[in-house]
């Protein structure tokens, strides 16, 4: 932000409007350099692009100067709001800290988190540097090699503890981690073929400077061995039956969605084959995808009686009710099939602990939506081997415990236009085999 204040300053309004101007230049190239350097702008172009915006709509003008402004200013408008939900994480620079103590006044005055010592105490000894490091990292590194120090988060704390750390080979990036959980090597001889897989487990996790959704997708894209050897990747822990352990997962994912339970953030199974017997080291290369919802909204319903239906972007919603204990929100796509993966995007975007009713006499009473128990039964077929999925609503249970049999004058609940997708690389390097 303070470089495009600076530059802003360097090129004064006259400049930026300059740029405006230039978005119907007859060269191509210069209208898309244009675009881009006004992102590269950020908030500080959004006056003279809303300005310039309002004033084209006004006279109806749509040609392609208003379309790239309008592009611009959406797409500076979405990577501040990005930037709200998904902040650079602090990195820390420090020379050789030797006491516990220290490390924890470092990590609470540059991020807020309060930290907690339990048995080691500040005094513990530890020896750790940082250079622009992100703090899973520095702590990670404080607590490699001993015997009686490691440390977890605790409801947004660090808490350090006086338990063995397990070391693990970890990828930073930012406020982001991808760890290898566990790694199993198993070989085999036919007697003519000698073959080994490679089963592995990966987790991802974040600090709580960040709060994506529950759930993230990762994915292993390259695995090679130390003689440079490309293996072969599987998902799933057994990689003869690929596809019906993808089924498994789905059925497992399903089962727990409806119990309210998200368990994409348990570690992601992958099995490598065409390991040569003398490899001795393998690495791991991929991402994961962390999202966010983006403009999250309070959505009331005024003496609801069931069966109000509303529009929420690219869904409709329908209420309906049984009696006053019972409140469902079905949704649907408003345009096009609803699809089984839609259920987890609107785990994504739905608030469920922010589900509120106001009774007849005004009392308040704090809820949850859950997804209902047949919210997503028999949405998976597998015909002539393949998959096949369809649902034709997604529903979820308003549950309000201390209603009990006061009539409902308002529901409310929150739900988000919109999410953001963080894309995280990672990359293990060098790990030794078992």
């Amino acid at each position: 932000m303070l470089r495009a204040v600076l530059l802003l300053l360097c090129l004064g309004q006259d400049d930026v409007r300059g740029l405006i101007e230039k978005l119907e230049d007859d060269s191509f190239e210069v209208r898309d350099r244009a675009q881009k350097d006004l992102v590269k702008l950020g908030e500080a172009a959004v006056p003279a692009l809303r300005t310039f915006v309002d004033e084209a709509r006004a006279s109806k003008d749509r040609g392609e100067l208003l379309l790239r402004a309008e592009a611009a200013l959406r797409e500076i408008e979405l990577a501040a709001k990005s930037k709200a939900v998904c902040p650079d994480a602090p990195l820390f620079d420090f020379k050789a800290l030797s006491k516990l103590g220290e490390l924890g006044d470092a990590i609470e005055a540059k991020t807020k988190l309060p930290v907690e010592y339990g048995a080691p105490g500040r005094a513990q000894a530890i020896t750790v540097a940082a250079t622009s490091a992100p703090l899973m990292k520095i702590l990670d590194d404080a607590c490699r090699g001993q015997e009686a120090l490691t440390w977890e988060w605790n409801d947004g704390k660090v808490l350090f503890k006086a338990e063995p750390h397990l070391a693990r080979p970890s990828s930073y990036s930012g406020a982001f981690r991808v760890r290898l959980a566990s790694l199993r090597l198993t070989r085999s001889t036919d007697f003519k073929v000698r073959s080994s897989v490679l089963a592995c487990a990966l987790e991802a996790d974040h600090d709580p400077t960040v709060k994506p959704s529950r759930d993230r997708d990762l994915e292993l894209i390259r695995a090679t061995d130390d003689k440079g050897t490309l293996l072969e990747i599987r998902q799933g822990d057994d990689p003869e039956d690929g596809q019906q352990q993808q089924v498994f997962n789905r059925f497992r994912i399903n089962r727990a969605l409806r119990a309210g339970i998200v368990t994409q953030t348990a570690p992601s199974l992958w099995s490598l084959k065409g390991l040569p017997a003398d490899a001795r080291k393998v690495s791991l290369y991929g991402q994961v995808r962390f999202r966010f919802p983006l403009d999250r909204a309070d959505v009331k319903i005024e003496n609801p009686q069931g069966g109000e239906s509303r529009e929420l972007g690219d869904y409709t919603v329908r209420l309906d009710a049984s009696n006053n204990k019972r409140w469902t929100l079905s949704f649907r796509k408003t345009k096009g099939s609803t699809s089984p993966q839609a259920f987890e995007e609107i785990l994504r975007r739905l608030d469920a602990e922010a589900a509120v009713a106001i009774d007849e006499d005004g009392m308040e009473h704090r809820g949850t939506l859950a997804p209902a128990p047949d919210t997503m039964a028999a949405n998976i077929v597998i015909v002539n081997g393949q998959v096949q999925e369809t649902v034709d609503a997604l529903g979820f249970l308003f549950q309000f415990p201390t209603l009990k049999a006061k009539a409902i004058k308002e529901l409310r609940f929150r739900f988000a236009d919109k999410l953001f997708e963080k894309l995280v690389p990672f990359a293990l390097e060098d790990v030794e085999l078992p």
